[in-house]
């Protein structure tokens, strides 16, 4: 029916109703277009993200702590003054982190018949608490399995027999550790004071700090052959 005081023949061309399935205009389709693409790009931006963080495990070890940090050899030839400092920064911050937790380890399993103050001058004690603390990291992780942690301690346990054999870690006894394995809060202290645990710690520091400045003079050495080399075409 036609609506009052209308008709058909009132009606201009631009009245008529469009049919079903009529384009949008133009402007509406490219900004359609142009919203799908904000989408794709946040999409891909996350997808990144995540590849960024997968790689990252990949290559340095899944969990809070990154083994890659203690493998000082390998650390990527500094390019700046600011990727010198960040380097030094990851180097200190690494022995750190390790030193306070080998404390924490000593005082909580009674080691200190096992692991003597002058840890980190011996390699192989060295690579042993190193793969520990990382170990011990990734099992307090929420995506490690519900055993990790029981593992762990399996894992600590025939580490404490590795290091008690004298071939491979470097044990000896102070003479206040009895028989029952209860060790007496003053043999930590003992431990925790003896001068050798600091000296040795500053040592290994150091000679990782070396090995990372010598990475950077290779880097340097390197790049001025190069100019040189590109100097004299």
């Amino acid at each position: 029916m036609t609506p009052t005081g209308s008709t058909p023949a009132d009606r201009g061309p631009h009245d008529r109703p469009e049919p079903a399935g009529t384009p949008a205009p133009l402007a509406d389709q490219v900004q359609a277009a142009l919203d799908v693409c904000d989408e794709v790009v946040t999409v891909l931006d996350d997808v990144v993200r995540r590849v960024t963080v997968l790689e990252d495990q990949r290559h340095g070890g899944a969990g809070p702590e990154n083994r890659a940090h203690y493998r000082f050899e390998f650390y990527p030839p500094a390019e700046t003054t600011d990727d010198e400092g960040a380097q030094l920064k990851k180097v200190l911050d690494a022995w750190q982190r390790l030193d306070d937790w080998v404390s924490w380890l000593v005082a909580t399993y009674k080691l200190t018949s096992v692991i003597p103050p002058c840890w980190p001058e011996h390699p192989s004690l060295r690579e042993e608490l190193i793969g520990l603390r990382v170990a011990w990291a990734g099992a307090w992780t929420p995506g490690s399995s519900h055993e990790a942690i029981v593992i762990w301690h399996e894992k600590l346990f025939n580490a404490r027999a590795r290091m008690l054999d004298g071939n491979w870690g470097c044990p000896r006894c102070d003479g206040r550790h009895d028989d029952t394995g209860v060790e007496l809060t003053e043999t930590y202290h003992a431990w925790t004071d003896d001068p050798r645990r600091s000296h040795s710690l500053i040592t290994a520091r150091d000679r990782s700090i070396a090995t990372v400045r010598a990475q950077w003079t290779v880097q340097a050495a390197s790049q001025s052959a190069r100019q040189d080399a590109g100097d004299a075409r």
